[in-house]
């Protein structure tokens, strides 16, 4: 209904005056009516449900009725034990399912996206769930719309509403139209709906439905549905998972049968077997990675940046390049209005404004009138960072802005305009005034004069090229350029006239300082083999500076503009080398992103307006900035920087590499442990000799060494060399040939020390030897957590503690496993034999071997000066 009233019936039926807004009084009455301005999403899971979920394994299912099976044929003690390890590893593996459910919610709250709101006469920022309807909202090119709104003043504006019509072209808005008969949402051009875009343009709205009450009510569900796919790393630990299920599972089966053949006692066997199977069988492998890498973004997000997907945590550590904007990325976007040059070559310096502000006014009040400046409630600017630097300058050199101009209309500035139009009317004299400003090259090619001392003169071919040489010199020092000119007319022109027969005022000239610790990340790309690419639309010789004092070599790699990705064919361009495009528009950013991926580089790519989304999309590892972005940048990004900084990328990649070299950990010492286990189960059947585990001491080694260690290994601080490595292969696998070679060493190794032990123990009894298999194999396992830490420290003693949660998991572990051995409880709970010190010290001596292979690591790579990998 509201498309059916006028901007005046619609804000009296909201009761709100559109010069003030609503005030925060009438804010909260209306938000305890109206509720807040969000879908409710689904519920997660709770943690009964799963806990209930983890016996739906079919092995443990298999397990459990075995389990019930031996207590009813009177073995009532080791059915009762199996059934406390099966419980006890049920609620430890509902507690990381659990945290990795609530890790990944929490992550959504880092994204909260804000409206400028007008209430009580001020401009303030707030959270969109704090909209209400009545209050009045102002909504800016690449913004999302953050309620459903009645426009009430429209200025250019064009929004796409795809995701609610369907229709691709963008609707041009018109707060003026009003409806006569129902018409569909398409034909609504004074309505703005919730999640839909503005793709150009600028406006003023009321809000008129919020929440549920909108034209798309489930538009919220983008956010609560982003970490449901599986990642690629998920995915290949779920096909490692079942190829290892099918594999341990025939090898059980395997034993199993021989068991039959060799007479020994079925029910045993099969009990036997399948505790082996749940005990081998990595299940819970996908859930651990899920909690890493959940941690490893909340890491992030201490660090500023902001995942939105987990698979560009994978992608970030594999990163090859990365292609960055200048301002902002690698400068503070702190601009300040630092030269302005007047046709005649006269410089004026900041320090001298006020001293020359006559001969400068017109320029600088020109430039003033082609901004765009909101000031907000507690003093700070809403604009662009170029408009806000104009606007502070002439406050402090003029004071207030000329009051006899009325805005008519305006000619907003894009990638591909490259400037701005803003058109007044001159109250006093009854003509207008056109204000225009830009690039150098786009203001003086629609100038035929210029103003020097007042005096309009003809400008010929030689003072244009004398005009760009200035342009040069101030670029050259790293400033960025804008030129300044103007038009008046007695009539309105049509608007593709508008931009002809320009007078040409001047430049002015912006530093923005470099952002801190930006060269020092470039140095660290450098040395971690990727390539950082300034990729801009500013000024060659500007980024050229910029790019000079960061310590990029411009003179021994290559630089292009814009026009030499027109001109030239893209497979002549020499990408190896290249470090620099300038001058690019938006679009070009996505062919170069093709390119480099063709070329087989995993390409970051950083992005903040709306045109800039297709290339984020496109890259590996889109980037949105979080401070200047637009929404719909932000929304096609994978990972978003809150202080939009160069640094904050590479301090992401390197997480990003710590967390795949830890997942690699994780996975390898499971792997290993599984492995010694089913070895040492097999020898003996293969042998001839008794098992030398019992189901529970199996589901026991289950509980100890794969879980808490398991978890710890994950959150190990990043290696010393992790950034003097060359960036691994996006396809290349968690474990590689060299590992499962490792993997398959060190399991025969533990396996065979724990087979040794039972077949030395077995000599004095059956349980003695079963004891000392029991124990050396928990000690290896936990010894071998140790080892894949210590591995890559330089120095094992001053270094073993740098990971406290491992240290803490291992004493724990150890404390664990020397109760069930030397306690009277624990050895009648698992029929174990009291060990004797000489057997203990025996038992503990074989179990060292992990130690022994670190030792000799360390040793081999003194001597020959070289590492040994995992």
């Amino acid at each position: 209904m509201w498309y059916k009233l006028t901007k005046e019936e619609v804000l009296k039926e909201l009761r709100v005056d559109p010069e003030k807004g609503l005030a925060e009084q009438e804010v909260e009455e209306r938000r305890k009516k109206y509720g807040e301005n969000k879908i409710p999403e689904k519920k997660s899971k709770s943690f009964i449900n799963i806990f209930f979920s983890q016996f739906k394994e079919f092995l443990t299912i298999v397990l459990i009725i075995a389990t019930l099976i031996s207590f009813l044929l009177g073995e009532i003690k080791d059915a009762v034990a199996i059934l406390i390890i099966v419980i006890i590893n049920a609620i430890l593996g509902s507690v990381q399912e659990y945290k990795a459910e609530k890790t990944l919610e929490s992550l959504k709250s880092y994204v909260s996206p804000k409206a400028n709101v007008l209430r009580d006469g001020k401009i303030i920022k707030v959270d969109i769930e704090e909209l209400v309807p009545g209050d009045i909202v102002l909504i800016e090119e690449g913004e999302k719309m953050p309620a459903d709104l009645r426009l009430i003043e429209t200025n250019n504006l064009q929004v796409d509403e795809s995701i609610l019509i369907g229709e691709s072209v963008p609707v041009r808005k018109d707060a003026d139209f009003v409806a006569q008969e129902d018409i569909t949402l398409g034909d609504q051009i004074n309505m703005a709906f919730k999640g839909t875009t503005v793709v150009s343009g600028r406006g003023k709205g009321v809000v008129v439905g919020t929440g549920l009450n909108t034209a798309l009510g489930d538009i919220a569900k983008m956010l609560s549905e982003m970490e449901e796919e599986p990642t690629p790393l998920q995915k290949e630990l779920e096909k490692l998972g079942k190829q290892l299920t099918y594999v341990i599972l025939s090898l059980v089966a395997l034993l199993l049968f021989i068991g039959i053949i060799q007479e020994r006692e079925f029910f045993d066997m099969f009990l036997t077997a399948v505790s082996l199977a749940v005990a081998a069988i990595p299940e819970g492998l996908p859930t651990v990675i899920t909690i890493l890498l959940a941690i490893g973004v909340q890491e992030m997000a201490k660090r500023k940046a902001i995942v939105r997907k987990l698979s560009a945590v994978e992608a970030l550590g594999a990163t090859s390049v990365i292609c960055t904007d200048k301002t902002g990325t690698l400068t503070e976007n702190k601009m300040d209005l630092v030269k302005i040059v007047l046709p005649n070559g006269e410089m004026v310096e900041k320090k001298d404004y006020k001293k020359q502000k006559e001969k400068i006014r017109d320029i600088l009040e020109t430039a003033l009138l082609a901004s765009s400046v909101r000031v907000t409630s507690d003093g700070s600017y809403i604009g662009d960072a170029l408009d806000v630097a104009i606007y502070k300058n002439f406050e402090e050199t003029y004071g207030n802005k000329p009051e006899n101009l009325t805005k008519v209309d305006e000619l907003p500035f894009d990638s591909s305009r490259k400037r701005v139009s803003i058109l007044y009317k001159v109250l006093s004299e009854d003509k207008y005034l056109l204000c225009v400003k830009g690039a150098g090259e786009e203001i003086l090619q629609r100038s035929n004069t210029y103003q020097e001392e007042n005096v309009i003169k003809p400008m010929s071919v030689e003072d244009r090229k004398r005009f760009m040489e200035i342009q040069d010199l101030l670029s050259k020092d790293g400033l960025r350029v804008l030129a300044v000119a103007k038009r008046e007319f007695d009539e309105i022109d049509e608007r593709d006239e508008w931009e002809k027969d320009l007078i040409f005022l001047g430049f002015i000239a912006f530093m923005d300082p470099l952002r801190e610790g930006v060269k020092e990340a470039i140095e660290k790309c450098k040395e971690a083999g990727i390539r950082p690419i300034i990729v801009t639309g500013d000024y060659l010789l500007t980024a050229k500076k910029i790019a000079e004092d960061l310590g990029i070599d411009v003179d021994s790699g290559s630089t292009y503009t814009g026009l030499d990705l027109q001109r030239q064919d893209l497979d002549s361009l020499d990408w190896d080398s290249v470090v620099l495009f300038s001058r690019v528009l938006p679009e070009q950013k996505m062919n170069i992103v093709k390119e480099l991926k063709e070329r087989g580089e995993i390409v970051a790519m950083t992005g903040d307006g709306v045109n800039d989304a297709p290339a984020l999309k496109m890259a590996d590892i889109g980037v949105g900035m979080g401070l200047r972005g637009t929404d719909v940048a932000r929304e096609a990004s994978d990972l978003v920087l809150l202080d939009d900084s160069f640094a904050t990328i590479v301090r992401a990649v390197e997480e990003g590499r710590r967390i795949f070299d830890n997942i690699r950990k994780v996975t390898y010492y499971l792997l290993t442990c599984n492995f010694s286990e089913i070895l040492v189960v097999s020898l003996s059947v293969f042998l001839g000799y008794p098992l030398p585990l019992t189901p529970i001491e199996l589901l026991w080694i289950n509980l100890v060494t794969d879980g808490f260690p398991a978890l710890a290994l994950g959150v190990e601080p990043p290696e010393k060399d992790i950034m003097s490595r060359k960036p691994r292969k996006l396809n290349e696998g968690i474990i590689n040939k060299s590992m499962w070679k490792n993997i398959i060493i060190d399991g025969i190794l533990i396996g065979i020390a724990a087979f040794v032990l039972f077949v030395i123990g077995s000599k004095e009894n059956i349980n003695t030897g079963r004891t000392m298999a029991f124990t050396g194999i928990v000690f290896s396992q936990i010894f071998q957590a140790l080892r894949l830490s210590l591995r890559k420290r330089k120095s094992l003693f001053r270094e073993r503690f740098s990971n406290k949660y491992l240290t803490l998991a291992v004493l724990f572990s150890l404390f664990l496993q020397v109760l069930v051995v030397f306690t009277p409880i624990g050895i009648r709970f698992f029929n174990l034999e009291r060990l004797s010190v000489r057997e203990f010290l025996l038992t503990l001596v074989l179990a060292l071997f992990p130690i022994y292979l670190l030792t000799g690591e360390k040793i081999y790579e003194k001597i020959f000066k070289r590492n040994i990998n995992l």
